[in-house]
């Protein structure tokens, strides 16, 4: 068989037997041919050259599914992943452009100056309409359609500027938040952004958390009608200290009883506010407060399943 061919049919074994768990699956005994010696003809052709000199380390066996750090990858995985992997993902060929670069982002507005008091006072504001129509309707798109959703977790997918997640409507609306509420975002810069859409129409959605930033903007994206029940943000007023390590405010729970008594307590120290669900509503919080999301239920469909898209801004320890 060519020597292209042959690496191809390696490669696919011993993923088909880490997959299967055999920890003797591995093929590659050598790159090219069968000498231990990298053939010169595939070495220069680009798209099928493997980088030589990489041992392959051994079978990561039963965590196959979840994302690992390219660097741990095998020659084998490498050669599987292709030559388009690492380049930047184009925007999907035949959508309809809603939004131009330039346009606005926000809509217009007169109430920028109370929902800032509102944000300086109660740590939270909520604001309805956020994005023009062309501006919600470009995300949307790019929600629905876009090639970056590379993480995956438990009932969601989740999309971040390493994935490719780089839509330059997202640095527009970060410019245009800082305009509009200068007294809330001017000392903070742009972080960290991500969407998140779900894999089925309900669930319980995102666990009780803190985020590890200084402001915290999240949007929901689909459309009202989609909408059954809940859906909506519970945020917890209490505070924790700075000194709280990251780990300790964003992790997996032990257990339900772990988290529901972490709940309890954050309940009894300052209360919590409920956000209901909407298309085009943005919440806009101290980062650090505990957060989830409410249990919910949308209509079966591919375009309804909730969606949203999250900013964060700055440092805790710059609040």
């Amino acid at each position: 068989a060519a020597p292209r061919l042959r690496d191809r049919a390696a490669s696919w074994r011993e993923l088909a037997g880490r997959i299967a768990g055999d920890p003797s699956a591995s093929a590659w005994s050598s790159v090219g041919d069968d000498t231990g010696q990298t053939n010169a003809a595939d070495a220069t052709d680009s798209t099928t050259a493997i980088p030589t000199g990489l041992a392959a380390p051994a079978p990561r066996l039963g965590d196959w599914r979840v994302r690992v750090r390219v660097g741990s990858l095998s020659r084998a995985d490498r050669y599987l992943l292709g030559p388009e992997f690492g380049q930047p993902i184009p925007r999907p060929i035949g959508l309809p452009t809603h939004w131009r670069h330039g346009s606005p982002v926000l809509r217009p507005r007169s109430d920028w100056a109370v929902t800032q008091a509102s944000y300086l006072s109660a740590r939270c504001a909520v604001i309805d309409g956020l994005l023009t129509d062309s501006a919600l309707h470009e995300v949307q798109q790019y929600a629905q359609h876009g090639a970056h959703f590379a993480a995956t977790r438990n009932g969601y997918l989740g999309c971040f500027p390493a994935d490719g997640a780089t839509h330059p409507i997202l640095l527009s609306l970060a410019n245009e938040l800082a305009a509009a509420l200068h007294g809330i975002f001017a000392p903070h810069a742009l972080a960290l952004w991500w969407l998140f859409k779900y894999s089925e129409c309900g669930g319980d959605g995102i666990g009780l958390h803190a985020d590890p930033a200084a402001v915290n903007v999240n949007i929901w994206l689909t459309e009202e009608v989609a909408r059954v029940s809940g859906g909506g943000l519970l945020i917890y007023n209490h505070v924790p200290p700075l000194e709280q390590p990251v780990a300790a405010a964003n992790h997996e729970f032990d257990s339900p009883a772990a988290e529901e008594a972490l709940r309890r307590r954050l309940r009894g120290q300052a209360g919590v506010t409920e956000v209901p669900y909407a298309c085009n509503r943005a919440v806009v919080f101290v980062s650090d407060q505990y957060h989830e999301s409410q249990p919910f239920q949308f209509r079966p469909g591919y375009t309804n399943r909730r969606c949203n898209l999250t900013l964060l801004f700055g440092d805790r320890w710059s609040v």
